[in-house]
Formats: structure tokens, sequence, C-alpha cells
């Protein structure tokens, strides 16, 4: 289906139900009760992923609208990704080539359009040993190594981003389940519910009930396609509420040949040796004798 049709239709079932930032449940991360909505939302989900068990990567098309409720602005973007491993991967992002006819563009509450906002190129790509964010504009780039070491108990906020940032991290969520251990995860650590169903496509919003989803958003919703099941599109709150980010998925290719990385030649390094993305050492207390000497 075209980006030009999905879209309308993924953005009007999202937005005609707004999702709200609700504090995050101190309980229920395993539904010992779970209401109808919640028991149809589960076995949706399992009969998505039941569909699916043969995909372990994929590609394809996304469009990409972002949302600042305080600054009342919003940036569209389109492009491709690809999945081919937690650590292997890709999100290629550029403008689209018309800007959005101001009829289309989210509204306050007075009734005025938000601002819209031209987006950059970019490009993540997650090459195994590293990620690297490229900018087109500037033909520069900034590497990140992953460092191999077995992830602690404790928490180092921006660190952990950045050691565990995933190439499906830019959505959780994407068509064909490739990354089953993290599905298995958020269905574990979730809380989910039908919003709204109909003979075509239903949508299930989804609260993370752990403090490390948390950190990455709010809450989220999915909107799919039936017979057979198909994810359309994404939308994910951010922390805080104040912020939100669609995607709208088409053209998804299961299983497909690697491809060939980007040629960074002539790209200028921002830093002058890539940063490694690995936990601070904590700080021991020393004695007074020490401290003395």
């Amino acid at each position: 289906m075209d980006f030009r049709v999905l879209l309308p239709i993924v953005f009007v079932c999202f937005m005609t139900a707004p999702l709200s930032a609700e504090p995050i449940a101190a309980s229920k991360p395993q539904f010992e009760s779970r209401s109808e909505s919640e028991q149809r939302a589960i076995d949706v989900l399992h009969e998505w992923n039941a569909e699916n068990l043969t995909c372990t990567s994929l590609r394809g098309d996304f469009q990409r609208i972002w949302y600042d409720d305080i600054f009342q602005v919003q940036e569209h973007s389109k492009g491709q990704f690809g999945y081919l491993g937690p650590r292997h991967g890709f999100w290629r992002s550029r403008p689209p080539e018309q800007n959005p006819n101001v009829a289309s563009l989210k509204k306050n509450s007075d009734g005025k359009p938000y601002t819209y906002k031209l987006t950059e190129s970019g490009e993540l790509r997650f090459q195994k040993t590293r990620w690297v964010c490229i900018n087109e504009e500037t033909k520069s780039y900034l590497e990140w190594i992953y460092a191999n070491q077995p992830k602690q108990q404790s928490s180092w906020g921006l660190f952990d981003f950045l050691y565990d940032m995933a190439a499906d991290w830019p959505s959780p969520f994407l068509p064909g389940v490739p990354n089953q251990e993290r599905f298995d995860g958020l269905l574990k650590r979730c809380h989910f519910k039908v919003v709204k169903e109909t003979e075509t496509h239903i949508r299930i919003s989804g609260k993370p009930q752990s403090r490390e989803d948390a950190a990455n958003y709010s809450e989220f919703k999915l909107y799919l396609e039936k017979r057979p099941w198909r994810l359309r599109g994404t939308q994910y709150i951010h922390p805080g509420g104040n912020q939100s980010t669609v995607y709208c998925f088409s053209n998804i290719e299961t299983n497909p040949s690697e491809w060939d990385e980007p040629i960074l030649t002539g790209y200028l390094n921002q830093a002058d040796h890539p940063v490694i993305a690995r936990r601070p050492e904590p700080v021991l207390q020393k004695s007074g004798e020490e401290r003395a000497n």
C-alpha cells in the first residue's frame, strides 16, 4: 500500500484516541487477572507472532511523524530500515518530497495547527561491533564502539542507553517480529489492552511495567491488519508525555539478503577516537590513611 494512502489511515486511528501519560503501575506484570480486553490483546499478539516464526530479519520503508506538544511542533520524515540482528541494521531517513497540507497538521486546543519543521537527512547504522550516526547534511559521523561486557544489575542512565542501543531501538515493535527475544520480554513486562477492533484492523495499547522500558516510552499503540496479521503502524509516547512518534511501515521484505554498508571516505569523524560505550567503573571510597597520603 502506498504511503499516501497508508499514512492518513494510521494517523487517524492513532490520533482519534490519543494516549495520555499515566503513572507506571507498580504491579500486575504477569496479568494474573485479565479483563476481556487485556486477554484479547495478548491473544492477538501471540497469533501475530505465530504467523511470523520464520522471520528473523527484514527490511522495508517507513514514514515517521514526531510531535512536540510543548512547543507545538511536528516533524515528518521518510526512509528505509533494515534488521538482521540486535546489533546489525540501519535506519535511513530524509525529508518528504512535499510538505504536508496545513489542514492535516495536528491542532492545539485553540484549533491552531502545529508548526511544521523540516527534518534533516540522516542515518543510523548498527554494524555488529559499533553503531554509527551519519549526518548527510554536514557529511560527518559519530561512532560508538560496543563494549563486550555483561550487563550489570545497576543502572547508569545515559551509559545504559548507549551500551544497550540496538537496531530496533527506534521502534521495538517491528513487522514480522524479527527480534523474538525482545518481543517475548515485552509481552511479560508490559500491560496490553484492545483500544478498538473492526473486521479488518485492531488497535492495541500498551504500558511498560518496568523502569527499563519506561525510560524509553511511557505508552505505545500498535495498529495491526487482520487476515493475515500485519503490523501497519506504531505510536510511542515518550517519557513525560509531551512528545510522541508515529511510524508507518510498508513494502516489507522478510529475511532479505545482507546489504552493503556505507562507505564513509571523505566524511568527517566528529571524534578523534571512537567513544567506547561502556559503563563507568564504580568509585571506591578511600580510607582515612589513604586520603592523608
